[in-house]
C-alpha cells in the first residue's frame, strides 16, 4: 500500500511539474506575445508616420521643381527685359522666396558662377563656381533633371539643401542655373511636428549621405554627419535598392539601439540627381520600459503561484500518508490545481473565446464579457458571429473553414460591437484544437484611432482642423485645372487679422486660440460648399473661391467676411474680444496663372490693405 502512495505521490509531482511548465510556457507566450505586439506597434506608428512625412515632403519637391521650371521659362521668355529691370526681378525672387516655406534664398548663376539675381541681395555679384552644386551642374547639364546636390555651409553659417535648374542658351548649352536653398534649421520645424510622439525622433539626409535634419527631443547631433558608412543603416538601405525599409539596429546619428523606418524620397514625375534619404525612429530602450513592469508581475504571480501550489501538493500529500486515502485525495489535489489554473486564465488580460464551427460559444473568459459589457450568459446563449462587425462576418467564417484544412494559426483583426452599441477593435489569434476553435486577443482600438489620426496629419491644420498649407496648395492647383477646361475664374483671398496680437498679448495664448477656431468657423458659414478655407498658419487664412463670374462676386464674399469677422467673441468669464481683418485678393487667370503667383499677388494686397487704414480689402495690380 505505501509503494503505491509513492508512486501515486510522484505521478502527482510530476503532474505538477508539467503543469506548472505549461503555466510558465503561457506566461512566456504572453510575454512574447506582448512584446511582439508593442514592436509591431511600433513599427506600423513608424511606417505611418514616415510615409506621412514623405507625402509632404514628395509634394514640396513638386513644387520646388514646378516653381525653378517656371522661373526659368519666364527668365528666357524675358531675358531682356530683365536686363534693363534688375530692381523688379530682384523683388520677384524674394516674393517666391517669401511665400514658399522653408527657403533660404533664390539666385540665378550666370555661365561663371557669378549669381546676376537673387532674393538675398547680398548675394549678387559674388561667384560660386567652387561650389559643388554649380560644379555637378556645369559638368553634366542636363535640361530635365532637378539637380540635388549635397547640404552645405552657406556664408552666414547655416546648413543649406541646394536644388538647381540648368539654364541652356540658344544652341542648349550651359548657360547657368537657378537655384533654391532650403534651411536646416526652418526645415526642422516640418521634421519635427511628423514625428509621432515626443521620445520618438525624425532625420532628412541626401541621398550621398550627408546629413541635413536631426530633430529629437534633447538630442544636439550635428548637421553635416556623413551617415554613409560601412554597416550603417541608411548604407544598408540604399544598397538594398528598396524605396522603404525598417530596422532595429543601432543608428550611426546617435549610437542608440533603434527600430528605425526609413524611406528613400525620389517623386516619379521628374527626375531627381539624388534622392532624399528621410527616417523616423524610436530608442529600443524606452519600448523595452514599457513592457518590463507587466513582466515583473507575471514573473511574481508565477513564483507566487508556483511555491503556494508546491507548498499545497506536500501538505496534501503528507496529509494522504496519514489517512491513507489516495483516491480521494488524489481527485481533490487534481480539483485544486485545475480551480488554479483556471484562474490564472481568468487573470490574464487577454481575452479568451472557445467556439465551434458556427460560432458558437463553448466558453468566455471574464476580459472578453468586461471588454464588451456583456454578460457570461448573455454570450452563452448567442454566437460570436452576432457581435462580430457587419463587414467582416463572411471573412471570419472563411477563416474557420480554413482551419479546419490546414490547421495553421491565424492572425485577424476584428471588431467586436459592446453593448453601448460601438466597436472595439481587437487583435486576435485563432487556432483549431479538435472541433474547438481557440481565440485569443488584445484590445488594439487605441491603435487604430492613432492609425487614422495619422493620417490626417499630413492634411489638417491642428487646432482649426481646416486645411493647412499643402491642401491649399492642392485645391487651388485643382480649382485651377477645372476653370482651364470650364473657362470659370478662381479667386484667392489671403486673411490676416487685425488686433490679433494685442488678444495674445493681453488675454493669453489659450484665448487666442480660441478665437482662431471661432473665426475658421465664421468663414466657413460665409463661403459655399464647394469653396475651401484653410490656414496658413499664426493668424493667416486663405479663402479659395471657384466658379466665379465676376469682381463683384468677389466683392461681395469679401464684405460678408469683414463683416462677420467683426463681430464681438466672447472669451472666459464676462471677457469679451474684437478682431477685424485685412485682405487680399488675386484672380486667376487676370493677376497670374499659377497657384504660387496667385498666393504671393493676393499676400502683397493684403499689405496693402494694412497700409490703407485695415479692415478693408485690395485687390492685386
Amino acid at each position: 500500500m505505501f509503494y503505491d502512495f509513492e508512486r501515486a505521490f510522484k505521478k502527482e509531482w510530476r503532474i505538477y511539474f508539467v503543469a506548472a511548465a505549461v503555466m510558465a510556457v503561457l506566461i512566456g507566450y504572453h510575454i512574447y506575445y506582448r512584446y511582439e505586439q508593442l514592436i509591431s506597434r511600433e513599427q506600423e506608428r513608424l511606417t505611418h508616420s514616415s510615409a506621412a512625412a514623405s507625402i509632404l515632403i514628395g509634394k514640396q519637391l513638386q513644387n520646388i521643381n514646378t516653381t525653378l521650371t517656371n522661373i526659368r521659362s519666364s527668365f528666357a521668355a524675358n531675358k531682356k527685359t530683365f536686363n534693363n529691370s534688375q530692381v523688379f526681378y530682384q523683388e520677384r525672387l524674394m516674393g517666391l522666396a517669401n511665400a514658399m516655406q522653408h527657403v533660404q534664398a533664390i539666385t540665378i548663376l550666370d555661365a561663371s558662377g557669378t549669381a546676376i539675381y537673387s532674393s538675398n541681395a547680398v548675394l549678387v555679384g559674388q561667384s560660386f563656381a567652387y561650389r559643388e552644386y554649380f560644379k555637378e551642374v556645369a559638368a553634366a547639364p542636363d535640361a530635365d533633371m532637378l539637380y540635388v546636390s549635397s547640404p552645405f555651409t552657406g556664408v552666414f553659417g547655416d546648413w543649406l539643401l541646394p536644388f538647381a535648374k540648368v539654364i541652356t542658351n540658344a544652341e542648349g548649352k550651359f548657360n547657368g542655373l537657378i537655384l533654391i536653398l532650403l534651411n536646416s534649421v526652418e526645415y526642422s520645424q516640418l521634421i519635427s511636428s511628423l514625428r509621432p510622439t515626443s521620445q520618438s525622433w525624425a532625420s532628412l539626409a541626401h541621398g550621398q549621405g550627408m546629413l541635413f535634419v536631426w530633430e529629437a527631443l534633447g538630442d544636439s547631433t550635428p548637421t553635416g554627419q556623413n551617415l554613409n558608412v560601412p554597416g550603417s543603416l541608411f548604407s544598408k538601405h540604399r544598397s538594398s535598392g528598396q524605396t522603404e525599409s525598417f530596422y532595429k539596429s543601432a543608428v550611426t546619428a546617435n549610437q542608440q539601439e533603434s527600430l528605425v523606418s526609413v524611406r528613400t524620397i525620389i517623386p516619379d514625375t521628374f527626375m531627381m540627381s539624388n534622392p532624399l534619404v528621410l527616417a523616423v525612429g524610436r530608442s529600443y530602450s524606452v519600448l523595452t520600459q514599457l513592457i518590463f513592469k507587466e513582466i515583473l508581475f507575471l514573473i511574481v504571480i508565477f513564483i507566487v503561484l508556483y511555491f503556494a501550489l508546491a507548498t499545497l501538493l506536500f501538505w496534501t500529500q503528507h496529509t494522504r500518508r496519514i489517512s491513507y486515502k489516495e483516491t480521494k485525495s488524489a481527485e481533490r489535489f487534481a480539483k485544486g490545481l485545475s480551480d488554479k489554473l483556471s484562474k490564472f486564465v481568468e487573470l490574464t488580460p487577454s481575452i479568451i473565446v472557445l467556439t465551434d464551427i458556427k460560432g458558437a460559444f463553448k466558453e468566455v473568459n471574464p476580459a472578453f464579457q468586461n471588454a464588451l459589457g456583456y454578460t457570461y450568459q448573455e454570450l452563452m446563449e448567442s454566437t460570436l458571429i452576432e457581435y462580430i462587425h457587419p463587414d467582416e462576418r463572411e471573412e471570419f467564417r472563411a477563416t474557420l473553414k480554413s482551419l479546419t484544412k490546414d490547421k495553421a494559426n491565424i492572425t485577424r483583426l476584428i471588431r467586436f460591437r459592446s453593448k453601448n452599441a460601438t466597436y472595439l477593435s481587437f487583435e486576435t489569434s485563432i487556432a483549431i484544437y479538435g472541433d474547438v476553435f481557440f481565440i485569443a486577443g488584445l484590445d488594439v482600438t487605441e491603435r487604430e484611432i492613432e492609425k487614422a489620426q495619422l493620417q490626417l496629419m499630413a492634411y489638417k491644420d491642428r487646432l482649426t482642423g481646416l486645411p493647412n498649407r499643402g491642401m491649399l496648395w492642392e485645391h487651388l492647383n485643382q480649382a485651377i485645372h477645372e476653370e482651364m477646361n470650364e473657362r470659370h475664374n478662381t479667386a484667392v483671398l489671403f486673411i490676416d487679422l487685425d488686433g490679433f496680437k494685442l488678444v495674445n498679448d493681453t488675454c493669453g495664448h489659450e484665448s487666442g486660440d480660441k478665437v482662431l477656431k471661432i473665426i475658421g468657423k465664421r468663414l466657413l458659414g460665409v463661403v459655399r460648399e464647394n469653396d475651401t478655407v484653410g490656414r496658413l498658419g499664426g493668424d493667416e487664412f486663405v479663402v479659395i473661391l471657384s466658379r466665379i463670374g465676376s469682381e463683384r462676386d468677389v466683392e461681395f464674399v469679401a464684405k460678408k467676411i469683414l463683416e462677420t469677422i467683426k463681430h464681438s467673441i466672447s472669451l472666459s468669464g464676462d471677457k469679451t474680444v474684437t478682431v477685424g481683418a485685412s485682405i487680399g485678393i488675386s484672380i486667376w487667370p487676370d493677376h497670374a496663372f499659377t497657384a504660387d503667383e496667385l498666393l504671393n499677388l493676393a499676400d502683397k494686397a493684403m499689405y496693402e490693405s494694412k497700409r490703407g487704414g485695415k479692415n478693408r480689402y485690395s485687390f492685386a495690380n
